[in-house]
């Protein structure tokens, strides 16, 4: 890469170049149980994420048809700058995309002159600083931000000759690419280890000694209190492997974590205040230790993975005895059997009560030997060094994106 010094045409307006609108207005009455995606900010920023979309609003088949034929739908190249709350996070559509937007929600850059400007150059120059801070200045509301059409249309940009363009967006997409491939690659990754989990502990097909599958090769099954399990299993309350601590987090300045549906997770910044001194009452939660919440405002768990951190008084914490049961096997457990361990937890909290321990203790869970847990954990253990590698290869191709990306929109560099 080298120094660009010309060739970078004047200011053009975003008007220049591509139609700036929205969509046509839907009402509330139009919304339906199930149909057409129908997409606000929030889901665009999911999607701009690579997040799957699990829940949204839904127009008819019908209306939507009707829109698609008088006014036009979301096409591939088409770019929706979201305009309300977080602004300016922009989404480029693609050929598989099947949805309409709210109206005011989104800004619509469409019929994007492909002999001045490529669309790919576009999104990543509204992902870039310089246009953050435009987009900064222009948006309006001080409770709840917004974007107008009229204020994006008079948006400058520099464009760099259109070949340019193409080779600079490509350089951008190429590491996104591969960000995305890793980020499938986990994915599937994730999947594995949960189905061998699953196949191990639920389905019992661990390897037996002649390394077929326990259950599907006739491994003998003995009846206990949970139903058939393998031979040689054992059936324990949560008692016999779980000790209860109630340590204080005292003179040491540590995180702040919370359990939540994806597991211990640090808490916001906005909530991490410095609780961590002589008079906290906060509690020490270690790494492998495993966080109930048990009040009918909190009612999760998890498996702590960093070193230590502090928790609210109203988590009950307990350390696993390790030599009848693997951290990562219980917590993965109790995660897959979530609903059969809580459901019996719920009736408590309905009444507003703190569910009891002891509840908690006297459920049971069927364990193989330790060796057979070890044996899972080293297959566990070689997928998640992939998914690690693959994590630390996405933090580095993150940074090298976030450094070219101003350089290259304000063509302090070139590509050659």
């Amino acid at each position: 890469m080298v120094k660009n010094e010309k060739e970078w045409q004047e200011e053009i307006s975003f008007n220049d170049f591509c139609n700036v609108g929205s969509s046509k207005r839907i009402y509330y009455k139009e919304y339906v149980d199930s149909g057409i995606p129908f997409y606000r900010s929030k889901e665009i920023i999911m999607k701009s994420q690579g997040k799957e979309i699990s829940e949204c609003l839904y127009i008819s088949k019908e209306k939507f048809e009707e829109i698609k034929s008088k006014y036009g739908i979301p096409q591939k190249g088409d770019i929706l700058l979201t305009a309300v709350g977080t602004c300016g996070i922009p989404y480029l559509v693609n050929e598989k995309d099947y949805f309409y937007f709210k109206d005011g929600n989104l800004i619509w850059l469409k019929d994007i002159k492909k002999d001045v400007a490529n669309n790919e150059f576009i999104l990543y120059w509204l992902k870039s600083s310089i246009a953050k801070n435009k987009i900064e200045n222009i948006t309006i509301g001080s409770v709840q931000k917004a974007l107008t059409i009229d204020a994006i249309k008079k948006i400058k940009i520099k464009l760099p000759p259109l070949e340019e363009q193409k080779k600079i967006a490509s350089v951008l997409s190429s590491l996104d690419d591969k960000i995305e491939l890793n980020n499938r690659m986990n994915k599937i990754l994730e999947e594995m280890a949960q189905t061998i989990f699953k196949e191990w502990f639920v389905n019992f097909n661990f390897p037996s000694e002649d390394g077929k599958p326990y259950k599907d090769s006739g491994g003998k099954m003995i009846e206990s209190e949970l139903g058939a399990i393998p031979e040689g299993w054992k059936v324990y309350k949560f008692e016999n492997f779980l000790t209860h601590s109630t340590e204080r987090i005292l003179n040491i300045d540590a995180p702040i974590y919370s359990a939540t549906n994806n597991g211990i997770c640090l808490r916001d910044d906005k909530f991490n205040k410095n609780l961590s001194k002589d008079n906290s009452k906060n509690k020490k939660v270690l790494k492998d230790y495993l966080l109930f919440g048990l009040s009918r405002e909190i009612l999760n768990f998890g498996l702590m993975t960093d070193e230590i951190g502090s928790v609210s008084p109203v988590y009950e914490i307990f350390k696993i005895n390790k030599n009848i049961c693997i951290p990562y096997i219980i917590e993965k457990e109790i995660r897959i059997n979530m609903r059969r361990y809580m459901n019996i937890l719920k009736p408590a909290s309905r009444e507003g009560q703190s569910i009891s321990r002891d509840l908690l203790l006297r459920k049971s869970i069927a364990l193989p030997d330790i060796k057979i847990q070890n044996k899972l954990m080293k297959t566990i253990n070689s997928i998640e060094t992939y998914i690690k590698f693959n994590q630390i290869e996405n933090q580095k191709l993150d940074s090298i994106r976030d450094t070219l990306l101003p350089k290259l929109m304000s063509g302090e560099i070139k590509i050659k």
